[in-house]
């Protein structure tokens, strides 16, 4: 899909910068309860990567933040939001902080995941952000915006149900220099970056860094962002409990994941280049009283239920059942993924039993940057697939990117039809990310919801 925007006088201006974020060997890595030690090495790294755009007025400018980070709890991403806004100036409500959510990244959420978090590095990304956003939105130019949409039907599974639905789109949004080189291009895909298990102890950005690197070598002048999708119960082809049996490891590998990267990147390709064809033109129209390309954001705070808490009692009685099941595997030998995953339910449930508040609800925000027509809605946490393709589907918009994973990781938040048959998602990970019980079943609905309010308000 591709609309005409940009006539004489209608600027956008945009800002591109990238800086490494590779944390030292030796920190602790994030998204697998079945690892025993730190990272070893450095496989590929880690970025931090902004988009900043305006239409010539300061007060417009609007800020895209990637990491390749597993996530951010939201506190953190408000004091990169108060860092960069004292760099720069640009209004902290303005700015989008997304990640990508590698498995193969460092711990950076404290209680959460896995992994104890060093605040050295945080404080390192942090400011390594404000320095990229600065960059950026020190060298604005003048570009045109295409957006169209690929297709890829195979890199993404649905691990609950065999067959099950996915969201085989990739969206993508090229932005072109005035003098037609390709300046910067932002796409997604609903997938999680989790190629690699457990087995792996090397920084790795997974498949979306083959994803990037791929597309870099074809447009080496341009700046590429990837950001993830409405993913929380896709993958590359393995069920959760693969990860904490070590299942499956003989295909978890970097060439698999090369593999998938170059695929995802030869469908951004082709869908790039479709919308650079002599009949394509230019998106993003919907000027401001000036003339200029709107750059709007948008942004809403919802309060997402929880199921209630277990009592306290029950609590407590199942600490001791995990440990003890805990304790058989440990007479076996070394704790695997499965004693590790009982130890830390039991710590969970301790934990959770001696906590008289238990939170009934999370804070979370949606947001919405519309670039003229184009539309980036960002989600919080892990949204199911079907999260992402009711917001498409009902908001009735072409050029419509939904991302998860944005301005905080509050965890799964899954689709009404999953609970009746719980899973991992439903019945467990939320003790990964330290909640008294999971999100209940109307909380991604209040997404939905939410989200086509935004865009309606447009």
């Amino acid at each position: 899909m591709f609309t005409e925007g940009f006539a004489a006088g209608r600027e956008l201006l945009m800002g591109v910068a990238h800086a490494v974020i590779t944390p030292p060997v030796g920190s602790e890595m994030s998204g697998f309860i079945a690892r025993h030690s730190g990272m070893i090495g450095i496989h590929d790294h880690l970025y931090a990567r902004a988009m900043v755009w305006s239409n010539g007025n300061n007060a417009t400018r609007a800020v895209l933040l990637t990491f390749d980070l597993i996530g951010l709890d939201l506190a953190t991403v408000e004091v990169i939001r108060q860092c960069i806004a004292d760099r720069t100036g640009i209004a902290q409500e303005r700015i989008a902080v997304t990640t990508t959510h590698t498995h193969g990244g460092p711990s950076v959420m404290e209680g959460r995941l896995g992994g104890h978090v060093n605040q050295h590095y945080l404080d390192f990304i942090q400011q390594t952000a404000a320095d990229a956003v600065e960059e950026a939105a020190n060298k604005l130019v003048p570009v045109t915006a295409r957006f169209t949409i690929g297709d890829e039907p195979t890199v993404g599974k649905n691990r609950r149900v065999s067959g099950g639905i996915i969201d085989p789109s990739i969206p993508v949004v090229r932005f072109d220099a005035m003098d037609g080189r390709v300046y910067a291009i932002l796409l997604s895909y609903a997938c999680h970056p989790v190629t690699l298990g457990a087995d792996n102890y090397l920084i790795t950005a997974d498949y979306p860094g083959y994803t990037v690197r791929a597309l870099e070598a074809v447009y080496p002048e341009a700046h590429l962002q990837f950001v993830t999708g409405c993913s929380g119960q896709i993958n590359t082809g393995h069920s959760a409990h693969d990860s904490v049996k070590g299942q499956g490891l003989e295909r978890r590998t970097y060439a698999e994941c090369q593999r998938l990267g170059h695929i995802i990147a030869g469908a951004a390709l082709q869908a790039s280049e479709r919308g650079a064809a002599p009949s394509g033109v230019p998106v993003a129209r919907v000027p401001d009283d000036a003339g200029n390309v709107q750059v709007k954001v948008l942004r809403t705070i919802v309060e997402l239920p929880l199921l209630p808490c277990e009592a306290p009692d029950t609590l407590r009685h199942a600490a001791e059942q995990y440990r003890k099941e805990a304790t058989r595997f440990q007479r076996n030998g070394p704790l695997t993924g499965e004693g590790l995953m009982l130890q830390a339910w039991a710590d969970w449930a301790e934990k959770t039993s001696a906590n008289e508040q238990s939170p009934r609800s999370v804070h979370s925000e949606i947001m919405l940057l519309a670039i003229g027509e184009i539309s980036i809605l960002m989600l919080p946490g892990e949204p199911f697939v079907e999260i992402g393709l009711d917001i498409k589907r009902r908001a009735e918009r072409e050029a419509l990117m939904v991302l998860g994973y944005s301005n905080g990781n509050p965890g799964y938040i899954p689709h009404r039809s999953a609970y009746e048959s719980a899973g991992y998602e439903v019945a467990e990970a939320y003790r990964f990310y330290n909640y008294p019980a999971a999100f209940a079943p109307e909380a991604g609905e209040m997404l939905v919801e939410e989200a086509l309010r935004l865009l309606s308000s447009l």
